[in-house]
């Protein structure tokens, strides 16, 4: 088991001689055996334990077990103690959930602060059994099928080959002593009874079903990579970044079999389950919206439109423009504004940038989102026009109008940020002094 185990640390974790570990460990069997595999190994490792204090004297007998296994094999030992039943009762979630939390939260505290270069935690692989069948119950896709992942983000899982009997049997071999938890015999938490109730019928239909999900998982990892291969390939003929927003075109989509599945997995990172793409595709009625957590996505005429959702902080406010502004902040991009002589004026090749006749502009400036009833005479045009036909006529989408922002001279739109400038306030032949203003749109991100 030694030589495996070290195989794994250097194949499939990559781990070196230059990383510290942090052993997550409880004092258990698992996290025992991890921590004697790892001191075998030479490994550089401190151990790092959470009591919770749910067992009452359990957990502080917990707690000095595993601060005398440090002494034992001299290593340092953080501890950390938390209010688990508060935090749940606080946030509203199980205790469960609230000790994963914490747990985590602290774990990823010790790396940031140089205590470690990444937690070992001891999931094996009956513990990937478990992770597949609870997320089959809750409904998944293929990633929820590959179970526990052996390295992601700080956690590295050194045990994932090893089955819990395997585990047992090393203890045993070895005479390592280990604390039992009471809870994890019953079945009061969904992952105990899958344990204890839920496996041993499954391995009566298939006694081999440790190397059978073993092999499944393997089989469901590549084919989760030939997917990602296909759909980053995919992506590059139907994602369009327009700066604001995305524009997708579904067109390629019908010319390939489960369009909706497909569509689902290009807008995952969206937060828009398969249940939603499935309507979406369904549904091709211009102007309909969807909505995921962060992200609204509108049907268009020829393309789906995806537009970040704004917060209630990131509207755009109403902010004054003076002389001496040189930029301003917005949730949607930056403007940024110069003054010069009129001699120095050229010609803006871009519609982000707008040059005014100074003398014009009454100051303070506002640059404000538009409203109904705005008005300007656009620049070349005999006679003035809605801000709203104008956005018609540039086919904003329409979950993009409101973002729209407009610059005010004493009342007047002078500006159609990005797109119309005001005729009257145009640099001609008379303008002394120029006032130039530039809109840089951040970038959308998924």
């Amino acid at each position: 088991m030694l030589e495996r185990f070290q195989a794994y640390l250097q194949t499939e974790l990559r781990l070196s001689s230059e990383d510290h570990l942090l052993v997550a460990i409880s004092g258990g069997v698992d996290s025992v055996v991890l921590t004697h595999l790892l001191y075998r190994s030479a490994f550089s490792f401190s151990l790092a334990h959470v009591n919770f204090g749910l067992r009452g004297n359990e957990s502080d007998a917990d707690e000095q077990f595993v601060r005398q296994l440090a002494r034992d094999y001299q290593l340092p030992c953080h501890v950390h103690h938390v209010a688990t039943k508060h935090y749940a009762a606080q946030h509203g979630v199980s205790t469960q959930m609230a000790a994963r939390t914490l747990r985590y939260a602290w774990f990823q505290e010790l790396v940031a602060q140089g205590k470690g270069t990444c937690v070992a935690t001891a999931h094996h692989h009956n513990d990937v059994i478990e992770t597949v069948l609870l997320n089959l119950v809750r409904g998944t896709g293929l990633a929820g099928l590959k179970g526990i992942a052996p390295r992601r983000e700080v956690f590295v899982r050194p045990l994932l080959p090893f089955t819990k009997a395997e585990i047992l049997a090393y203890a045993q071999t070895e005479a390592l002593p280990w604390r039992e938890d009471a809870s994890n015999q019953t079945n009061a938490y969904r992952r105990n009874f899958v344990r204890h109730q839920v496996i041993p019928l499954l391995q009566q239909l298939n006694p081999n079903l440790e190397e059978t999900f073993r092999e499944n998982v393997a089989k469901t990892i590549a084919a989760q990579h030939v997917l990602a291969h296909t759909i980053a390939q995919l992506k590059t003929q139907v994602w369009q970044d327009c700066g604001t927003y995305v524009r997708l075109d579904p067109s390629p989509l019908t010319q390939l079999p489960e369009p909706a599945y497909l569509l689902s997995e290009l807008l995952k990172a969206q937060g828009f389950s398969f249940r939603q793409c499935r309507a979406i595709w369904e549904n091709q009625h211009v102007g309909s919206q969807f909505q995921s957590a962060r992200w609204q996505l509108t049907v268009d005429r020829a393309h789906y439109l995806l537009t970040p959702l704004p917060t209630s902080s990131e509207l755009p406010s109403v902010q004054r423009i003076t002389p001496e502004t040189r930029e301003l902040q917005f949730p949607t991009g930056i403007l940024r504004c110069s003054n010069f002589p009129a001699a120095q004026f050229q010609p803006a090749s871009s519609s982000q940038v707008a040059c005014l006749d100074y003398d014009l502009l009454q100051f303070p400036l506002e640059i404000r989102p538009w409203q109904p009833g705005d008005r300007l005479q656009p620049f070349g045009v005999r006679g003035h026009k809605k801000v709203s036909d104008l956005l018609v006529e540039q086919k904003i989408p329409r979950p993009l109008k409101q973002q729209v922002l407009v610059v005010v001279s004493a009342g007047e739109v002078v500006w159609l940020v990005g797109m119309r400038l005001h005729h009257r306030y145009r640099i001609t032949e008379q303008t002394r002094h120029a006032f130039r203003m530039e809109w840089c749109p951040h970038p959308v991100s998924g």
